[in-house]
């Protein structure tokens, strides 16, 4: 079980077993992936594109935090997934996603070495996106250019896990 802290300094412990995947297949996301309503994830039987949405999603995996965490915030009087969100911040909301992706791992262990690839790849990615971000400010370009940066920062980061989904091909 991995943790974390959120804002306030509260460790959180999340705790993927089979109830937590089994309330986190019950959970309607067609708003998060774009879906028609009634959409659930397929969890338990989770495959390489499922573990990029997981990663990649915010709703979505703040729904695979919240499954796993539930409990833990209801015994602390924290009774909605609102008010729990409301204890992220940048930093922190990271942390969680990190952990909740190494849960994947110890979770779903003959995915590890495409879990481990795929995380390994997002945090190149973020940091490359953080230093093509920071060069921008400093040079001071236009809103604009900077939007223009940010999709092209995107689409690097979804063909390079698509790299890795595909193989390399």
């Amino acid at each position: 079980m991995k943790t974390f802290k959120d804002k306030e300094g509260t460790s959180w412990t999340l705790d993927l077993n089979l109830g937590a995947a089994m309330k986190i297949e019950s959970y309607d996301v067609a708003e998060a992936v774009g879906k028609e309503s009634p959409y659930h994830l397929k969890f338990l039987d989770s495959d390489d594109a499922a573990f990029q949405l997981y990663l990649t999603n915010t709703k979505v995996c703040f729904t695979i935090i919240w499954c796993c965490c539930e409990k833990q915030a209801k015994s602390r009087d924290i009774t909605d997934e609102i008010e729990f969100a409301s204890r992220f911040d940048g930093e922190t909301w990271d942390l969680a996603r990190m952990a909740m992706m190494e849960e994947l791992i110890n979770f779903f262990p003959r995915k590890a070495i495409t879990l481990r690839a795929l995380i390994q790849k997002y945090c190149e990615v973020m940091a490359t996106q953080d230093r093509v971000m920071g060069e921008a400010i400093q040079k001071h370009i236009s809103a604009e250019n900077l939007q223009k940066l940010e999709a092209q920062v995107m689409e690097d980061v979804e063909r390079g896990i698509g790299e890795i989904m595909h193989g390399g091909e």
